[in-house]
């Protein structure tokens, strides 16, 4: 009660305190009478604090230039030097973004828009989204609009149109979240439209564009030499004139002329091994079936005697791949410890890798632990 009595009549800015009044919260609510003659209820803490001082009505404060802060135009002026004068603000002050000087007068800056096409559903727009704030780089457009003139809007080009990924969307009735995504993973205009990706190899032959490999199947000609054919720099139709002499030239040996496909099932020579020696070692024919491969070559010495590696699996029955790789980590000596071990590998079990290999000769791991 006692509260109650110093309260009343008190002021607090523009408000004069009249009576108490309850509060569903149980907070102290105050019904006060302001200055201009309206009545506003008010808490106890916001008058002690300063927190409310009117009831509204001082919010509008009226300028030297004779306008008020509620006024569009004026908090459009205001919000344009913030940005520019806020050199932490990464897409105007800190980007040297400025305001010019005749702009630095309201009245100015509200007397061009006003002449210039200003209505209170548009926005300002600078035209060159580098430039400053002046008259002559700056136009009233609607928001829609303004959204696409941004430093970080994206652009498709397609068909010798521009378009943002919003005008994308309703050109060709792809909802936009679908467009963003494959425009994210890199899809071209044209992919993007059709909802796959384009084949890396693509052939335009008389006008018509297709992939290299359905190309292949209508000219029934290999892929694989189509491919090579292609990254040769070949185009068109000669892609598919010159063929790979290698696969279809036949090579006369024992009285029979066969290709390397047929001579592989004849020899059991993988033709990939037989073609690599005929033109990348430049060997003839009988050469390169005659020539045998290094690993069986190759001669390991083990108890003082050299033995070839195929002779050593015989005779360690230990599988070949392993014995091989140790014995050439091992400089084409291996000690008798490590032998015992490679015995108990499984032929079955599946071999080491280099890197554990080399550690398992030159140490102990527990990586390896299986094989050591």
């Amino acid at each position: 009660m006692k509260m109650e009595v110093v309260m009343i009549g008190l002021k607090f800015g523009e408000l004069t305190v009249i009576k108490k009044e309850k509060s569903s919260n149980n907070r102290g609510m105050w019904l006060c009478e302001c200055s201009c003659g309206n009545t506003k209820f008010v808490q106890t803490s916001k008058l002690n604090n300063g927190h409310t001082k009117s009831c509204g009505c001082k919010k509008s404060i009226k300028y030297k230039h004779g306008y008020t802060d509620k006024e569009r135009l004026y908090m459009i002026w205001k919000g344009i030097k913030r940005r520019c004068s806020d050199k932490k603000n990464k897409n105007y002050g800190a980007r040297g973004i400025s305001f010019c000087y005749e702009w630095n007068e309201y009245i100015n800056f509200r007397e061009w828009a006003l002449e210039n096409g200003y209505k209170d559903d548009l926005t300002i727009e600078r035209i060159d989204v580098n430039g400053n704030y002046e008259p002559s780089n700056c136009t009233w457009i609607t928001f829609n609009l303004q959204s696409q003139n941004k430093c970080n809007t994206i652009y498709i080009y397609y068909e010798n149109n521009k378009y943002t990924l919003k005008q994308f969307s309703k050109k060709y009735n792809i909802p936009l979240n679908i467009v963003t995504s494959r425009y994210e993973k890199k899809y071209t205009p044209y992919e993007i439209v059709n909802g796959k990706k384009e084949c890396k190899y693509m052939v335009e032959i008389n006008s018509i564009k297709k992939s290299l490999r359905e190309w292949c199947i209508l000219f029934k000609f290999t892929y694989n030499v189509a491919v090579d054919n292609y990254k040769k720099g070949l185009l068109g139709n000669d892609i598919f004139k010159y063929k790979d002499t290698t696969r279809t030239k036949k090579y006369y040996y024992m009285d029979k002329n066969l290709t390397l496909t047929q001579w592989e099932k004849e020899l059991n020579i993988k033709r990939g091994v037989l073609r690599h020696r005929i033109n990348m070692q430049n060997l003839s024919f009988e050469e390169a079936i005659k020539k045998e491969s290094t690993k069986n070559t190759l001669k390991f010495y083990y108890n003082g005697n050299q033995y070839l590696l195929k002779d050593l699996v015989k005779l360690l029955n230990i599988p070949y791949n392993t014995l091989y790789n140790y014995f050439v980590l091992n400089k084409n000596c291996i000690k008798d410890e490590y032998l015992n071990k490679l015995k108990q590998i499984s032929p079955t079990q599946t071999r080491p890798s280099t890197d554990r290999l080399q550690i398992a000769i030159g140490g102990t791991s527990n990586k390896i632990s299986k094989f050591l």
